[in-house]
């Protein structure tokens, strides 16, 4: 039985309460044709081990890893490579290991260990080969010599992929970012020669823009260009508009989107996002204080439901599990609680039990937004509508309130659209981070409706319905 006929028996004896709540407007008798759709094929990325093409990707940006900096400010750093560490991320939701620390060319044993745990838990990894990488560099990778090294780790059942590059860049942009391994020029014979002849889905993201709207059509030629040289099986964004840096320039964060969403579209492949677990990261291994603790619950749920919204297909959290360095503070005990889903010490942090939660969530509408195809996003609400300025130049932005049969919305929010298998459907978003409204949606007609929200499932009939959303909440309605 599939998660989502699960969960539609558990939901009925929801329906009723839920009806008679009169959180739902009343029925109209009268109905209006809306012209049927055809079923589209959903571009999704499939992995075996954790459930096939109807279950979502949901990983993590560097995992459990294994340091040469075991003592830290007399602490000693634990050995993460553990039954208990997997669990913990089991039970968290997380089903993919994306990039890791440890390398399969400097210890091979720890790649096997992470995967043999990855398959006792369901869990796909990617390994990260830095072999491969300098054959890339040396000129000497070929589809026979990089496959022969493939084959020592890839038959293993819980191999998922292999890291090839993290943020590549171009001579027009982020040149002075990171060393000259990255360019993407690179990786011009070796990203399809994986992702294509042998169709093993590599690793790698796009930088995102910065605030200046002048980046706007470099960005495009440069996210253009990394789906013309990488021919990527999906394609991932990690911008994190709730950092400090970036949370007052919404605008450009739905401009990086909409690119993707574009993108994506135009190579018939997923997109993907990430997702800040904390912040105040500690790339160049500085000291200082820690100011709070952010992204609160509301936000972080914000970001992952504005995603999914517009079909994102695969969330990867970054930093699953925190590195060392980003826990070093001006006082000598280090901040282990700053960043991360699981600190350093192996501590549960505050984005775990928030990750635990909207993964849950995630977890039973995941069948439907795997098999579904995104048609643009409806915008309600002065902030969505001015957050979006410039997300309007993409076809991802319907313009008005209505798609199908529905024919309104009010309040703050983000509307997603979505062909689900010849079903019309929809994910709607709270748009307020801080707090709590309702969200109503106004049909043509008279319609059974089944509404998934905070991971249960009602069963409704009627021609408006109001949801009582959550700071940043998401729920999946679909049109029976």
């Amino acid at each position: 039985m599939s998660r989502y006929k699960r969960y539609r028996r558990i939901g009925l004896g929801l329906a009723i309460i839920l009806l008679s709540s009169s959180l739902f407007g009343c029925a109209q008798t009268a109905q209006t044709s809306i012209e049927p759709l055809e079923a589209e094929e959903s571009p999704a990325i499939s992995y075996d081990i954790i459930g096939g093409k109807d279950v979502m990707p949901i990983g993590t940006q560097w995992g459990p890893y294994v340091t040469s900096a075991l003592c830290e400010d007399g602490q000693m750093v634990p050995y993460m490579i553990t039954d208990e560490m997997w669990s913990a991320l089991s039970e968290m939701g997380i089903n993919v290991l994306f990039q890791n620390a440890d390398k399969y060319n400097t210890n091979e044993k720890i790649i096997f260990d992470s995967m043999d745990l990855c398959e006792k838990y369901n869990m796909a990894y990617y390994v990260r080969d830095d072999e491969i990488i300098n054959m890339v560099m040396d000129g000497t990778a070929t589809l026979e010599n990089v496959t022969t090294r493939l084959s020592e780790y890839m038959n293993h059942p819980a191999f998922g992929g292999v890291h090839l590059v993290d943020e590549a860049k171009t001579p027009y942009y982020f040149a002075d970012r990171g060393d000259d391994r990255k360019f993407l020029s690179n990786y011009a014979e070796i990203g399809p020669m994986i992702n294509q002849e042998l169709g093993i889905p590599a690793y790698h993201q796009v930088f995102p823009t910065l605030n200046d709207p002048n980046d706007r059509e470099r960005y495009k030629q440069y996210v253009a260009e990394f789906c013309e040289t990488m021919k990527p099986q999906y394609l991932a964004m990690n911008k994190y508009p709730l950092i400090k840096a970036y949370r007052d320039h919404l605008d450009m964060f739905f401009f990086d989107v909409a690119v993707v969403w574009q993108n994506a579209k135009e190579n018939n492949i997923p997109w993907w996002a990430f997702f800040g677990a904390g912040s105040q990261w500690n790339d160049r291994l500085e000291r200082f204080d820690t100011e709070g603790y952010y992204p609160e619950e509301g936000a972080y749920d914000w970001h992952i439901n504005v995603c999914l919204a517009f079909g994102m297909q695969g969330i990867v959290i970054f930093p699953g599990v925190q590195p060392y360095y980003f826990a070093y503070s001006n006082d000598p005990s280090m901040d282990f609680e700053r960043n991360g889903c699981i600190g350093v010490f192996g501590n549960k942090n505050r984005w775990y039990y928030y990750t635990q939660d909207i993964v849950k969530h995630v977890q039973v509408i995941d069948e439907v937004l795997m098999n579904s195809v995104n048609k643009g996003v409806i915008l309600s609400g002065d902030k969505a509508n001015d957050d979006c300025k410039y997300a309007k130049d993409f076809d991802c932005i319907i313009e008005g309130k209505s798609w199908r049969e529905l024919t309104d919305v009010s309040g703050d929010a983000m509307v997603g659209c979505f062909n689900y298998q010849g079903k019309t459907a929809f994910y709607v978003a709270n748009y307020d981070q801080e707090y709590a409204q309702d969200i109503q949606l106004t049909f043509n007609a008279t319609h059974k409706l089944t509404v998934i929200q905070d991971a249960e499932t009602s069963y409704v009939s009627g021609s408006a319905l109001t949801l009582k959303m959550r700071a940043g909440d998401g729920a999946l309605v679909i049109v029976e």
